[in-house]
């Protein structure tokens, strides 16, 4: 495949356009998926990408099935507890969808990416940063834990994470800087 392309999941969040735009720039073409149909679809018109509805926690086979051939697979979908005035962030149903949302389906989906790659390929997770004694920070390192095991018999794939602050201390054109190093890093 001699064409650049990259799933984006997660673009419309914070992070995720800023992501998307620098890629864009760096010459790949995207497909961008997020909840959001919307400001997706905005979002992907605006890069000429594509859009593809769709909730991380679905199948990742058909979601690689629908975004076709890609070399590079970032996931900026995080799921963060809401404040303790809506949920109960320790309670077992937030604690489930915490597990879920930012170490099951990410697992889930870059062991998909990895098995079917047939060319050197890179698969970036973006965390961030929290207090180690919080429900979001279990999760997370859950994944990172997890991390060298799920590309571990994929010897094409390549898997970085990529960290950064607490909003309101994120900034967008930083973190999209950091995610270009690592493409660039990796030679995808």
């Amino acid at each position: 495949m001699s064409e650049r392309r990259a799933l984006v999941v997660g673009a419309t969040g914070a992070l995720g356009p800023a992501m998307c735009r620098a890629l864009k720039a760096g010459g790949y073409r995207l497909v961008l998926v997020g909840r959001r149909p919307d400001p997706l679809t905005r979002l992907a018109r605006s890069l000429s990408g594509r859009a593809l509805p769709w909730d991380i926690t679905r199948d990742p086979a058909l979601l690689l099935d629908l975004a076709g051939p890609v070399t590079l697979l970032v996931n900026a979908a995080v799921r963060r507890p809401l404040p303790a005035d809506d949920e109960e962030p320790w309670s077992p149903e937030v604690m489930r969808r915490l597990l879920e949302v930012n170490a099951v389906a990410p697992a889930q989906l870059v062991r998909a990416f990895a098995a079917r790659l047939d060319a050197p390929g890179l698969a970036v997770l973006l965390t961030e940063e929290e207090p180690p004694l919080s429900p979001y920070a279990a999760s997370i390192a859950a994944l990172e834990t997890m991390g060298p095991a799920l590309v571990e018999d994929h010897p094409l794939c390549a898997l970085r994470f990529l960290s950064q602050p607490r909003a309101p201390g994120v900034n967008a054109a930083r973190t999209a800087a950091a995610l270009m190093g690592l493409v660039a890093a990796a030679g995808s």
